[in-house]
């Protein structure tokens, strides 16, 4: 992490972001989710598979814990003229290869691949920036791939709001 302000360069645009999607769930996803789970556990029983009685329980509890907290924190985001600056990282732009962006309805996101390192993607909230804004500043640097979809299992995750 740069500890001198020359070092990132002016700042172009900056925003806080939360780390994930607080997704709105209704009574009636919470029953659906139940019936489902309690089906599931049902049917294990019924066939004698103890152990996926096991995973569904444990899976619900994990569930159920790491969402007990509505706090969201949130993280710095700020795009400067020698790379993008998200919580406490500073990522030069020789150091990353594309972006794209992805907009669904309550959800605007930021995708930014890496050259190398263990998290190559980064992901990052939008909030209520304007997407061209974002693009314009962006394609000044890296190349984006609008082409890019949403990958299959964060589709699941959207929609099933998890």
């Amino acid at each position: 992490m740069p500890t001198d302000d020359n070092d990132l360069g002016e700042v172009l645009l900056n925003w806080k972001a939360p780390t994930i999607v607080q997704h709105e769930r209704s009574k009636r996803w919470y029953v659906y989710s139940g019936v489902f789970a309690a089906a599931c556990i049902a049917y294990s029983l019924f066939t004698g598979a103890w152990s996926f009685a096991l995973v569904i329980a444990a899976i619900v509890l994990s569930y159920v814990v790491s969402h007990r907290s509505q706090h969201i924190p949130e993280v710095q985001v700020a795009i400067t003229k020698n790379g993008v600056l998200y919580d406490g990282t500073f990522t030069r732009w020789k150091n990353i290869s594309c972006f794209w962006l992805l907009s669904f309805p309550g959800m605007k996101e930021l995708h930014i691949q890496k050259t190398k390192g263990l998290l190559r993607e980064v992901t990052v909230q939008i909030g209520d920036i304007p997407l061209p804004e974002i693009r314009a500043i962006l394609s000044q640097y890296i190349q984006e791939h609008p082409d890019q979809k949403e990958r299959i299992l964060d589709r699941i995750i959207r929609l099933c709001k998890l």
